[in-house]
């Protein structure tokens, strides 16, 4: 007795539904486990001063003239003895500093500014325009 081979009924297709309930079911899943309530929510912690009217943190601010000047809390200074004013001051690592330019000034004399308070420690650097007043 002879059996006839099966015949083939066509192309066999993959069946993509099980495929889609998946995508919807991860979709789903992601939908609630978002949180869309607090979108733009900040955090800030705000220091707490001890005297009012005076900032917590000092700040350290210099103006740097063309002619080589340095001022520097209320006192006119030179390249040269800026140095010895920032180690008699005694200033933390972490103070903020703001060195504010003239335009004029050669690009050399406000080098030399940044590496003496980058060699006392100073890092916090921000080199500003000095507005003419």
């Amino acid at each position: 007795m002879r059996l006839a081979p099966p015949q083939r009924n066509g192309i066999r297709r993959i069946s993509l539904t099980p495929l889609i309930d998946i995508v919807f079911i991860l979709l789903l899943f992601f939908i609630l486990e978002s949180n869309f309530l607090r979108f733009g929510e900040l955090v800030f912690n705000s220091p707490e001063q001890e005297e009012p009217g005076r900032s917590p943190v000092e700040v350290l601010e210099l103006e740097v003239y063309s002619d080589g000047r340095i001022w520097l809390e209320g006192r006119s200074l030179q390249t040269e003895t800026l140095d010895d004013f920032l180690a008699d001051n005694g200033y933390a690592k972490s103070t903020p500093v703001f060195v504010r330019a003239q335009d004029e000034l050669p690009l050399q004399e406000l080098v030399r500014v940044v590496d003496i308070l980058q060699g006392r420690g100073l890092t916090q650097l921000q080199i500003l325009a000095l507005e003419n007043q």
